[in-house]
């Protein structure tokens, strides 16, 4: 399966047969993602993998998929197998934000904060890699860093026109008063 899609992460050829049918798994569980159908889509992301289990891309949106579902630790599990399959770098945002979000959910967090500073390295404006990363923070004890990414939060959102958001982040930084 050559995939790109929705992961970003290409995979290369191997069994035509059973590449074709992998493929056929991976597409039919983004419809079903789409949807809301949670675990069909993740019931076919497990069939896509079982047909090729090197697969980075089926690996990147399963885990998605798990962290939806809240199975935080089968969701690190497949990113870190991202790591070791992906073929390039186009989702390493997406693998290090998401991994990230799943150490915050299981109170990780420092390796939260290190998923996180590596989500941000590679896209500075992403709000919600600051916002999450200000939780870790805090949790862990930091609140001068928590309140220096609360802040730059709502500088990504005011720069990005999100009002809503940016209102949102100003009244929890008010509580930091």
């Amino acid at each position: 399966m050559s995939t790109s899609g929705e992961s970003g992460v290409k995979v290369e050829n191997t069994n035509k047969e059973s590449d074709d049918k992998a493929e056929a798994y991976y597409n039919s569980a983004i419809s079903k993602s789409k949807a809301q159908d949670k675990k069909g889509a993740l019931a076919d992301l497990d069939q896509a993998i079982r047909l090729k289990p090197d697969d980075a891309a089926a690996y990147l949106v399963r885990g998605m998929a798990k962290n939806r579902v809240e199975d935080f630790k089968g969701a690190i599990d497949d990113f870190d197998k991202v790591m070791r399959f992906k073929t390039d770098q186009s989702a390493d945002f997406l693998i290090y934000y998401n991994r990230g979000f799943a150490k915050l959910s299981l109170k990780d967090f420092k390796g939260a904060i290190a998923d996180l500073d590596e989500t941000i390295r590679l896209k500075p404006d992403d709000g919600n890699a600051y916002y999450h990363r200000s939780i870790a923070k805090i949790e862990s004890g930091d609140t001068q860093g928590s309140k220096a990414d609360l802040q730059k939060t709502a500088e990504v959102y005011k720069q990005q026109g999100n009002t809503e958001e940016y209102n949102r982040i100003i009244k929890l930084l008010e509580k930091f008063s």
